[in-house]
């Protein structure tokens, strides 16, 4: 029996000494006064002991309910707007958006009533939706972008939208 057991103490004192290892580092001071720290032994340096590894769990997150408008939707008076209109930025404008935000303002007529909502297209795909005539649309990149704006009655028909806007976007060079 004990001939079977001496091929396995080798790979376990060789893992043993490789456990032992790693709780252990080293300093050395080198000659030009810098610091070294290593995991490996070398000549002059000072053994570490080392404790265990260093880890954090986070407390879980909060129970969070489903996302919900803040205010109820009541149906205001019917309304026949007269005006829906992008104003910023200018048809065939070239901005410059290094912060990758491109702002947006509308011009509605008369004031949007409970209920109605404005939905800004960018490049033919719905951006962002809301009551207010200004928007920040985040993470639009540099090229060519079609801009259009649609106001949605409290019915979810569309009543108004603007024509397609083209505006171009530039980015800073990091090498200039």
């Amino acid at each position: 029996m004990a001939l079977r057991s001496r091929p396995l103490l080798l790979p376990l004192l060789l893992i043993l000494s490789t456990l032992a290892q790693a709780e252990m580092g080293y300093r050395r001071v080198l000659p030009d006064g810098s610091v070294e720290f290593s995991d490996q032994p070398s000549e002059g340096a000072a053994v570490i002991p080392l404790t265990g590894v260093q880890t954090y769990s986070p407390p879980p997150l909060p129970q969070r309910s489903p996302v919900r408008d803040a205010s109820p939707v009541t149906q205001g008076p019917a309304v026949t707007y007269t005006r829906l209109e992008i104003v910023s930025p200018k048809e065939a404008e070239t901005l410059r958006i290094n912060d990758l935000n491109l702002a947006l303002q509308v011009a509605v007529e008369p004031a949007l009533v409970e209920g109605d909502m404005l939905i800004v297209e960018l490049d033919g795909k719905e951006a962002m939706r809301g009551r207010a005539t200004q928007f920040v649309l985040s993470n639009v990149p540099r090229g060519s972008h079609t801009l259009r704006v649609r106001l949605i009655g409290h019915d979810g028909k569309e009543q108004l939208a603007t024509p397609a806007r083209v505006v171009y976007t530039k980015q800073f060079s990091q090498l200039h």
